[in-house]
Order: structure tokens, then C-alpha cells, then sequence
């Protein structure tokens, strides 16, 4: 993933975690620049998943 990503998993979390829980645009700008290898995004079928690890 790279700091082009933001947009979209920031749209994705949003959906998948309410309120305080989602991560913001700042956070995953800031986890993408620590440690880009540990986030993965996955296409299949018109599912998108997104995978953090690390």
C-alpha cells in the first residue's frame, strides 16, 4: 500500500468500524509511512480487503 491508498482504505474502515474505532486519514498516512509492507489491499470478485499485519 502505497500513501495513494489513504483515500480508499480510509473509505473503507469508515464502513467497517463506527465512530472513534476507524482509523482517521492521519493514522493510516502515518502507519503507511512506518510500515508500508504491512498493509496489503486485495481485489477479488468486487471485494476489496484490506489486511494489516505487522
Amino acid at each position: 500500500m502505497t500513501i495513494h491508498d489513504i483515500e480508499c482504505s480510509f473509505e473503507i474502515k469508515s464502513m467497517t468500524y463506527k465512530g472513534d474505532e476507524a482509523a482517521t486519514k492521519t493514522n493510516i498516512a502515518t502507519r503507511i509511512a512506518a510500515y508500508s509492507a504491512g498493509f496489503l489491499s486485495i481485489e477479488l470478485n468486487n471485494v476489496i480487503c484490506l489486511i494489516n499485519f505487522g
